[in-house]
């Protein structure tokens, strides 16, 4: 219903610090908006699935408070300022790994992930994931698009 009698509607949204990364390289930082309630597990969604929702453009803050709307297809790689690691602690494989990226950039760090015992090599993942993956990188915990990816390589442990 549209005019005076309409109820307006908002829904409570959080915000989470981030910089994503373009092909140009040059980190866009402000907000991602997520809901306090997820409807796949108990807390917060994750920025992993607001950008796996099937949307195909997010509203995000940039840091002067413009909001903008992001062509996720567009993003390289989010770097997580709030550093959401519930994925990352539940994860029961950690495999070092050299990405190497369309643009010829090469990014070394860590992919983890749970899948069955039965499925549980590193491609069976990454043919399993759609859109995003973690990767734990220098301390630092992304969201890898893998529509900018060459290949990737597994590294044996240090």
């Amino acid at each position: 219903m549209v005019g005076k009698n309409r109820i307006p509607f908002k829904l409570e949204r959080l915000r989470k610090k981030a910089g994503i990364f373009f092909a140009q390289g040059q980190p866009l930082w402000g907000h991602f908006f997520i809901s306090p309630v997820s409807a796949n597990h108990d807390g917060e969604e994750t920025v992993l699935e607001l950008l796996m929702s099937g949307q195909r453009y997010v509203p995000f803050e940039t840091m002067d408070g413009q909001i903008v709307l992001i062509l996720i297809s567009n993003i390289v790689k989010v770097l997580l300022e709030d550093n959401q690691h519930h994925m990352q602690r539940l994860a029961t494989e950690h495999i070092n790994v050299e990405l190497c990226f369309i643009s010829g950039e090469t990014m070394r760090g860590k992919v983890c992930f749970t899948m069955p015992e039965t499925h549980s090599r590193l491609s069976d993942f990454l043919n399993q994931s759609l859109g995003f993956f973690y990767l734990e990188a220098e301390g630092q915990l992304y969201l890898i698009n893998h529509r900018h990816i060459v290949l990737i390589r597994p590294l044996t442990p240090p």
